[in-house]
C-alpha cells in the first residue's frame, strides 16, 4: 500500500491567496488601526498637560510648607498635605509618562498591525496612575 502525498480533511490550512481576504494572521484590520491612530492624539495631549501640571506641582509646592509672615503680595501653591505630596508627584509623573508611551505604542500598532494588548496595557495603567494622582490630591 503506498502513502498518499495529500493531506487528510482538516490538516493544515492553506494560506488566503494574495488579495483575497483580510490582513495576515496575527495583524489588526483597518478598524482597529484608525482606532489606534485616533486614540494616539489625546494620549499625547494627557502626556504633555500631565508633565506640565507635575512640574507645576514640583516648583509650587504646598501651602501647608508656605511661612505666610515671609511672603509678600499673591502667593500661588497647592491645597492638599505635605504628606500626600510624594505620591500625587510619583504617580502623576508615572501616569504622564505611561501616556507618552501609550502614544507611540498606538502609533507602533496603527504601522505594524501588532501589539494592541500591551497598546491597551500602557493606556488603562496610565489612566490609573493619574486618576490616583488626582484623587489622592483631593483628600
Amino acid at each position: 500500500m503506498e502513502a498518499s502525498k495529500t493531506p487528510p480533511p482538516g490538516g493544515p490550512e492553506t494560506p488566503p491567496e494574495p488579495g483575497t481576504g483580510g490582513p495576515p494572521a496575527g495583524r489588526a484590520g483597518a478598524g482597529p488601526r484608525i482606532a489606534a491612530v485616533l486614540l494616539a492624539l489625546p494620549l499625547a495631549v494627557i502626556c504633555a498637560v500631565g508633565i506640565a501640571v507635575m512640574a507645576d506641582v514640583g516648583e509650587k509646592g504646598v501651602c501647608e510648607d508656605v511661612d505666610l509672615g515671609r511672603v509678600s503680595g499673591l502667593y500661588e501653591c497647592y491645597d492638599f498635605p505635605a504628606s500626600v505630596e510624594p505620591v500625587v508627584l510619583g504617580a502623576g509623573w508615572i501616569g504622564s509618562v505611561l501616556a507618552g508611551l501609550a502614544a507611540i505604542l498606538a502609533l507602533a500598532f496603527a504601522i505594524r498591525g501588532r501589539g494592541g494588548r500591551l497598546l491597551l496595557f500602557a493606556t488603562a495603567a496610565a489612566a490609573g496612575f493619574l486618576v490616583l494622582s488626582i484623587v489622592v490630591a483631593q483628600l
